[in-house]
């Protein structure tokens, strides 16, 4: 698990506005890697924790905030909370209801990203977006029907 939460990068929208990139939890797991089957579904959230740093996690049915390591390649952008690939492109937003594939494996409590927890749930499968509350743009809605087909 790489460490999280640092500066990667400083991204400029067209509007000049700037978004810091941040690091999050990742594995070496990627597309094809063997991978455990549970579900894990919730809504992506993060926020500052005890130690200053900003983290990402999900809050499930049962459970207020899973800590997730994320696969290889995907960081964070704040405000609003986005969680994006390698390609800088926005794989789900916060407030997402979101679902994958993968299992809990050990983390370091001490490390902030880990909540205070001895294991997290590491994503070994593409994160999907199950439902929103309705802040994708228009070009996302294009490009899910491009790679989709109509819905």
């Amino acid at each position: 698990m790489s460490a999280g939460g640092e500066a990667s990068g400083v991204r400029h929208d067209d509007d000049k506005s700037c978004q810091e990139n941040i690091a999050v939890p990742t594995s070496s797991w990627r597309p094809g890697d063997p991978a455990r089957d549970a579900l894990m579904r919730g809504t992506l959230a993060g926020g500052r924790v005890a130690s200053g740093q900003y983290c990402v996690w999900i809050v499930g049915e049962r459970t207020p905030r899973i800590a997730v390591v994320w696969p290889a390649g995907l960081s964070a952008r704040v405000d609003p909370l986005e969680l994006v690939n390698a390609q800088d492109d926005v794989v789900a937003r916060e407030g997402d209801e979101v679902r994958a594939g993968g299992g809990l494996g050990p983390v370091d409590p001490r490390e902030p990203s880990s909540l205070g927890r001895q294991s997290a749930f590491y994503v070994m499968d593409e994160l999907r977006v199950v439902s929103s509350p309705g802040h994708h743009s228009d070009r996302d809605a294009e490009r899910s029907r491009q790679d989709h087909g109509p819905r």
